[in-house]
Order: C-alpha cells, then sequence, then structure tokens
C-alpha cells in the first residue's frame, strides 16, 4: 500500500509543536509572560532571546499560524487528485478528525477542572497560568464549547482556540478551492483575496458595531477570515510546489542561505523594529 503521507511535513509539524509546547510552559512565568505580552524585559538576556531569532524556540503564534498552513497544503492535494468531490463527504471526515476528537479532549479537561479548580494554592506565577482551572464552569461555557465558541475556553482548555478556526474554514474551503482550480495564476489569487477580504470586512463592521450584543462572537469569525488567508498559501503553494522546488533548486547555496535567513527574519516581527 502506498504511504501517502508526506514525511517532511510531518516534521514541520514536530518542530513548530514543541517549539508551542516550550512557550506555554515559559510564559507561565511571569518574566516570560512579560517579555512576550507586552514587551517588559527584567534583563537584557530577556530582550535578547525575545527579540533575536532565539525567539523561535518558543514561539507561540507563529507556529500556529504554520499549522495553518499546513493545513491549507494538506488539504487541497486531494482536490487537486481527484476528479470528482463530494461536500458531504469531505465535511464527515473533517468532522471525525477534529470536532470528535477535540469533543473528547474537552470532556476530559471539564471532568479534571471539576475536581481541581478549588485546590489551585500555586503562587507567584503569570496572569496566563492563573486563570486556568481557577473556576466552576457554567451551562452557558459548556453551550459555548459544544458550538466551539471561544468563552471561558482558557479555563478549560485554551489551546483548542485553533480547531474553531480549522472547522469553520473548513466549510468555505471547498468553495476556495473551487475558485483555485476553475481560475489559473492571479486571477484565481485575486478572487479569493476580495472574497475572503470582503467577508473579514463585513464581519468586522459587524461586530464594531456590535450587532444584537454579538461582537465578540463576531470577532471570532471576522478572525477566521483572516486565518483563512493562511489556508489559501498552503493551497497555492501546494498547486504550485514542482514549480516551486524546481526554482529554489536552481538557485546556488549561496542565494538559498540567503533565503533562508530572510525567511527567519520575516517569522517574526519584533527583531525587524
Amino acid at each position: 500500500m502506498e504511504n501517502k503521507r508526506l514525511d517532511y511535513l510531518d516534521s514541520w509539524r514536530g518542530i513548530a509543536a514543541l517549539s508551542v509546547v516550550i512557550f506555554h510552559c515559559l510564559i507561565s512565568f511571569v518574566i516570560f509572560s512579560d517579555a512576550n505580552y507586552d514587551g517588559i524585559y527584567a534583563n537584557g538576556l530577556m530582550r535578547f532571546i525575545t527579540e533575536s531569532p532565539l525567539k523561535l524556540l518558543w514561539a507561540g503564534k507563529e507556529p500556529v499560524l504554520l499549522f495553518f498552513v499546513l493545513s491549507g497544503f494538506v488539504l487541497s492535494l486531494s482536490f487537486y487528485k481527484q476528479n470528482t468531490f463530494s461536500y458531504s463527504a469531505f465535511m464527515i471526515k473533517r468532522f471525525i478528525r477534529i470536532y470528535i476528537p477535540y469533543i473528547l479532549v474537552m470532556l476530559i479537561s471539564v471532568a479534571l477542572v471539576t475536581v481541581f479548580y478549588n485546590m489551585n494554592t500555586i503562587t507567584g506565577l503569570s496572569q496566563t497560568f492563573e486563570n486556568r482551572w481557577d473556576h466552576g464552569i457554567s451551562l452557558k461555557a459548556i453551550v459555548a464549547y459544544l458550538l466551539m465558541i471561544n468563552f471561558d475556553t482558557a479555563n478549560v482548555n485554551g489551546v483548542v482556540w485553533t480547531l474553531f478556526h480549522e472547522i469553520r474554514i473548513s466549510i468555505v474551503f471547498p468553495l476556495l478551492m473551487l475558485v483555485i482550480l476553475k481560475f489559473r495564476g492571479m486571477k484565481s489569487i485575486l478572487i479569493n483575496t476580495v472574497l475572503v477580504g470582503s467577508i473579514y470586512l463585513i464581519l468586522n463592521t459587524l461586530a464594531s458595531a456590535n450587532i444584537l450584543g454579538q461582537g465578540n462572537v463576531l470577532m471570532e469569525f471576522r478572525d477566521s477570515a483572516f486565518y483563512t488567508l493562511f489556508f489559501l498559501m498552503g493551497a497555492y503553494l501546494a498547486k504550485y510546489r514542482q514549480r516551486v522546488s524546481y526554482y529554489i533548486n536552481s538557485k546556488s547555496n549561496t542565494i538559498k542561505i540567503l533565503l533562508v535567513v530572510v525567511m527567519i527574519f520575516l517569522i517574526h516581527n519584533r527583531w525587524l523594529n
């Protein structure tokens, strides 16, 4: 049986996941939390490891954006390979892959919070740590968890917010792929960018107006529109991967090294300042 997994993508996922794990461990401490979120540095060393490429060793959001690019890359491959498409089959697979594991993890997390939230006697750590498992779970929160709405999520399992965007983007992803398959090059990029950008602006306007008092929820869906752009990056990279690979391989080692350096400095904007 042919192995359909792309090992190099698994490697990237593993490296990115390790960076995220380290990030969440470190920001539990005030010194790292202040440096990351507020730009407050306890000493020169903290400034250096936060504002230099060493930040990649404990990056938070940047690896998540890489996950979104990789998701778009992998999801698009099936569209390029098959002649027929079933939206229902696609969504069932995404539901099984994302929602069911998410619900199981949340059930376990809710049970643990219910048992241990009133036993928190640890002090002196960051607010990021302190607002975990620090109060009981309301019915409103339970409903939000079931609907994958980011309400009081940090109290139970704050990292699942990425799955909320994954499932929402999956709903519209086939439409975006239809544009990619129907139109070529810059035309498809322009159409998808205008489409996603328009949705973003509409949701942002409605959220700012706080329509029906649901501004925060609309902001969430607005953010999903923003993260959709990274799925699109992955989809286009998958479509033109052979051209990109040929272009890079045709360059000298000096140019390749330069591309890597540019990539590192573009990943995180702190040291661009």
